[in-house]
């Protein structure tokens, strides 16, 4: 671990950093962010229990949309949408209080 602290710094010190950084194409830096944000949702997804473990396919949506962890999900969402477009600081924040706020008297949360 000391060890690589002192190559990233050396690296940090001298640019090569920046150079790495540099030599990978735009596309490539949108298709990784892309793709760990699909890779987060799908992990939402699942704790949310709105897709679950399918052998055939394996992911596959669930048959109980009116589940409490399902509907306190689709509220923070759109609680988070709301307020994102209104351009108010914070959004996701106030999102995810209100689907804790609402979690914990159902005990999802």
């Amino acid at each position: 671990m000391f060890l690589e602290r002192i190559i990233f710094l050396l690296l940090t010190v001298f640019n090569i950093r920046e150079l790495i950084i540099d030599a990978i194409p735009v596309n490539m830096k949108y298709a990784v962010s892309t793709g760990i944000s699909l890779f987060i949702v799908i992990i939402g997804l699942n704790n949310a229990g709105i897709i679950v473990d399918n052998p055939a396919t394996l992911i596959s949506l669930t048959h109980d949309l009116g589940n409490a962890s399902v509907i306190i999900y689709l509220v923070g969402i759109a609680v988070s949408g709301v307020i994102c477009s209104l351009n108010i600081e914070g959004a996701i924040l106030i999102g995810v209080l209100t689907s804790t706020i609402l979690g914990i008297p159902l005990g999802v949360a």
